[in-house]
């Protein structure tokens, strides 16, 4: 659904700089139509009219801004336009910017708490928003000249809060031509249903949302153009959000839905008349998926703005403005603290907002202590486990804390390793863990406590719940505790999910049902939501179908065994028949052949007797053979073996001849190539020793042709490109991401932590990162590193990375001196020395101070101000390096140059704002 514009809801004076400056340029349009030289085609006494409006409200603007800046601005216009009335004859009074106005700001903002806890800021919450201004102007520019925006960071660093709070909100006041105008839509999330996200965009309020889906998701998988024909029937430039961005690739497992949900999105940037603006919000973690469509990798690489953590200063702007403008007051270091606490913690914005909006809770009248910190956990992190356990201790009944269990793990999804992040579903799938009421009941008091988050959906059923932010899922213990004793029974259990919408997905097909150990492990889960149910039922009423089969194919074999057996019977029973007539009729004719010959019995007795005499004497000589036959057997076995067992014996010596032969070349082989790889790095060394000389005779080469007698010490005797140990100004640095710079100077902060100070695109890169003496193109490597960058200024000039434990450093430089604190402001004709890593220690000239240049920093242009050019005696790798003036005091830190002018800063400014001084 869109959301308007917003209207200027106080007349009597601009809501914004951005509202000034717009009136601004419409008189300014209207006065250059004027043509000074003809009398007939002069302003007219209603034009002058207007400009004594604009100024009168012009100057009671300047009750609503607090920034310094914006009120130069303001004032700047104020000055402006009153010198056009002075020249045209008018008499006007010199016009000033109204003081800020907190009392009136406050009314605006509300007497409610200025922070806000683990959920994102939103347009509302603007005059409450702060540290992130810069950034705002960045993201602005990018869509001055594109229709697509990516804002890319890691959980916690304030995506959604910087487009919701800073963006749209600057975009809806003016910031772009006619962007007050347009039509802003109501941030989306991709969900497991990407595509019925896209169709809520434009569904008029009137249409119910499943009889809206229903009759667009074939168009929206069938049109890649069906979102561009939908925003193009409003004729005005649709401003699109998709938040979360990385759920399309956690939450949604339909791959043609995906397809068509990031095909129109692609369709929609392409229009121009009127043009389309999008913006997504992403995970860094998640940018690589991104590769798997073309079309949107095209878009992701054009317009990126990756969100940095704050600043320390920008840290307490954060606390302290919102607080200013509320009344509160902060007991004294107590700021700090919660600045160094959260200063580099993944996620350390929700935590210090959710801590902030907990001292606001408990605070003393308007006085926020150390005490009532202490009392609530004493860190951020204490702060929120606190309060969840605290929650979940609220529970008296053992079944409620069962249910907020159950709540919890479905409201994670296990990701790649240990990582766990936040997973959205529906109230409906949440009913199953419990009584409906009951789980109702539980569910209120998280979101109460402002842990949890209910979106309302089309339905009740339809709401969606989840974790407020994924801080929780990170630093609650005994969440922690729950996953990983559930983590194997989650993962099986949300297969169990994803098993049973794909077979919702391919229309019920039996083939994706479970049988035998799944099926058996499946039924052991408790509440299943109504899809799952089903998915089980109908899985065993398969399995059942199966084993009724089973068993019939079973009786039917049991019954033609049977059959065959009874064949058997009858044959045995026929045979048994035979075998007694005929044993009858053998009886028969033995009574007759004994009736024969019962006469010659003595006689066969006695025959019968000599041949048993006869048969014995025969066995005897049978079983003598047979013992002798078998003792040679026995020999012969023994001697078989007593050969075998020689010849293994053999083939084993042979064996371990060859092993020890190949062992002995397999060592030939290693030595050969330990000889050969050393030969190869000593090779490299001369190759890149020569190379270096190349580079610094070429160095002192350019140096000397612009000034040859400037040349105190070469960058080769003083050794600044190699391993420089103890660390001291000029010697080569850079991040595990840069090429090479030269470092100012060693600092020290009020707590004596002590820094490498440099320029920012010397040292650059994501807090934490490494920070390398010598520097990766003099051939540094992780193994070299000296630092962890820490900081960067709000100018994104300089930058501060903290010296590890155990480096050796020095400000003293060879054959320059020890640096002699700082020196006093440079004038025109003063001469500075330079030393950096490719120039050595140079000479030259100031030339010109206090100018404003425009250069190109590491995420874009930056203006510096009040910068000092000096003629030639820099080049490049120089970057960092410190400006000394002739008594060895350090006035300012190398930024950059031409062929023919080196560009400085003056180094009280910088040292200023990091709230450092210089290492004596």
């Amino acid at each position: 659904m869109s959301t308007s514009a917003p209207i200027d809801t106080m007349p009597p004076f601009f809501k914004s700089l951005s509202a000034l400056r717009r009136a601004h340029t419409s008189l300014l349009e209207e006065y250059q139509e004027y043509d000074d030289d003809k009398d007939e085609n002069i302003p007219t006494a209603s034009f002058f009219e207007q400009v004594e409006t604009f100024l009168s409200r012009a100057s009671k603007t300047g009750s609503v801004l607090d920034i310094d800046e914006d009120r130069s601005d303001a004032q700047a216009l104020l000055n402006y336009w009153t010198t056009v009335l002075y020249e045209s004859g008018e008499s006007p009074r010199p016009t000033l910017l109204a003081k800020f106005d907190e009392e009136l700001v406050s009314r605006e903002i509300g007497s409610g708490c200025p922070y806000r806890g683990l959920r994102a800021f939103h347009k509302e919450d603007r005059a409450v928003f702060y540290g992130r201004r810069q950034l705002t102007r960045d993201m602005t520019k990018a869509l001055g000249s594109g229709n697509f925006l990516a804002v890319i960071g890691l959980s916690g660093s304030g995506k959604s809060s910087i487009v919701r709070a800073g963006l749209i909100p600057a975009l809806q006041e003016g910031a772009l031509t006619d962007s007050e105008s347009w039509n802003y839509y109501d941030p989306i999330v991709p969900g497991p249903e990407p595509i019925r996200s896209l169709a809520e965009l434009a569904r008029p309020a009137e249409v119910p949302a499943e009889q809206w889906y229903r009759s667009h998701v074939a168009q929206f998988k069938n049109d890649d153009a069906h979102l561009l024909k939908l925003m193009a029937a409003t004729g005005q430039t649709a401003v699109i959000i998709v938040d979360q961005f990385e759920e399309l690739f956690t939450l949604s497992r339909d791959d043609a839905e995906r397809q068509a949900f990031v095909a129109n999105l692609v369709q929609l940037t392409k229009a121009s008349d009127p043009r389309h603006i999008l913006i997504i919000t992403m995970r860094s973690e998640f940018d690589t998926y991104v590769a798997r469509y073309p079309e949107l990798q095209e878009l992701f690489d054009s317009a990126q703005v990756r969100v940095p953590p704050l600043s320390p200063q920008d840290l307490r702007k954060a606390i302290e403005k919102p607080a200013e403008r509320s009344g509160l007051s902060f007991e004294a270091g107590l700021v700090e603290e919660l600045v160094q606490e959260v200063l580099g913690e993944p996620a350390g914005l929700p935590l210090l907002q959710f801590t902030l909006y907990k001292l606001w809770e408990n605070r003393d009248g308007k006085n926020i202590t150390r005490a009532i910190y202490d009392q609530l956990g004493g860190s951020p992190r204490e702060i929120l486990a606190g309060v969840a356990n605290a929650t979940y201790e609220s529970f008296r009944l053992t079944e409620d804390r069962n249910i907020s269990r159950r709540i919890m793990l479905r409201l994670v999804r296990p990701g790649a390793g240990l990582d766990v992040t936040n997973n959205r579903v529906r109230r409906a799938t949440l009913s199953s863990v419990g009584a409906r009421d009951n789980v109702d009941r539980v569910l209120g008091v998280w979101v109460t406590a402002g842990l949890l988050r209910v979106t309302p959906g089309a339905t009740r059923d339809d709401d969606q719940v989840e974790v407020m932010h994924e801080a929780l899922i990170r630093n609650w213990p005994l969440l922690v505790a729950w996953l990983e004793e559930e983590r194997v029974h989650l993962r099986k259990r949300l297969q169990l999910t994803s098993a049973a919408q794909q077979w919702a997905e391919h229309k019920r097909d039996p083939g994706g049902l479970l049988g035998g150990s799944l099926l058996a492990e499946a039924k052991n889960y408790d509440h299943l939501n109504p899809l799952e149910t089903e998915f089980l039922e109908a899985s065993q009423r398969a399995a059942d179908a199966a084993t009724q089969y089973e068993r019939d194919q079973l009786q039917k074999l049991a019954h033609e065994q049977e059959e065959r057996a009874n064949q058997k019977g009858r044959a045995a029973r026929y045979f048994r028949f035979l075998a007694i007539s005929l044993a009858f009729l053998l009886v028969v004719a033995v009574v007759a052949a004994i009736a024969v010959g019962s006469k010659s019995r003595e006689a066969q007795k006695e025959r019968d007797d000599a041949l048993k005499e006869k048969s014995r004497a025969e066995n005897l000589r049978i079983r003598a053979e047979a013992y002798r036959i078998d003792a040679e057997g026995q020999r012969d076995k023994a001697e078989t073996a007593l050969a075998l067992t020689e010849s293994e014996k053999k083939r084993a010596e042979s064996e371990t001849l060859k092993a020890q032969e190949a062992n002995r070349r397999l060592h030939l082989a290693a030595d050969t190539e330990i000889r050969l790889r050393k030969e190869r790095e000593d090779a490299d060394r001369r190759a890149q020793s020569a190379q270096d000389q190349a580079d610094e005779a070429s160095d002192i080469a350019q140096i000397a042709k612009v000034s040859p007698l400037n040349i105190i010490k070469t960058s080769s005797v003083l050794g600044l490109r190699g391993f420089v140990r103890p660390l001291r100004p000029g010697a080569s640095i850079s991040s595990t991401s840069t090429t090479a710079g030269s470092l100012c100077c060693i600092v020290r902060d009020p707590s004596g932590q002590n820094y490498l100070l440099s320029m920012s695109y010397t040292i650059s890169g994501k807090i934490g990162d490494s920070i390398l003496q010598p520097s990766v193109f003099d051939g540094g490597t992780e193994k070299n590193k000296v630092a962890v960058l820490s900081s960067i200024d709000s100018g994104k000039t300089a930058a501060l990375a903290r010296l590890l434990p155990g480096i050796e450093f020095t400000n003293e430089i060879p054959g320059v001196g020890k640096i002699k604190g700082l020196g006093p402001p440079v004038k025109v004709g003063d001469v500075v020395i330079l030393v950096g890593r490719t120039s050595g220690a140079v000479r030259g000239r100031v030339t010109t101070i206090n100018a404003i240049v425009q250069v190109q920093g590491p995420d874009g242009p930056i203006t510096l101000r009040d910068v000092i050019f000096a003629e030639k005696i820099s080049n490049p790798g120089d970057g960092g390096a410190p400006v000394l003036d002739e008594q060895g005091r350090l006035v300012g830190i190398h930024w950059g140059g031409s062929d023919k002018t080196s560009i400085f800063i003056p180094i009280e400014r910088i040292l200023r704002e990091f709230n450092v001084e210089l290492v004596p």
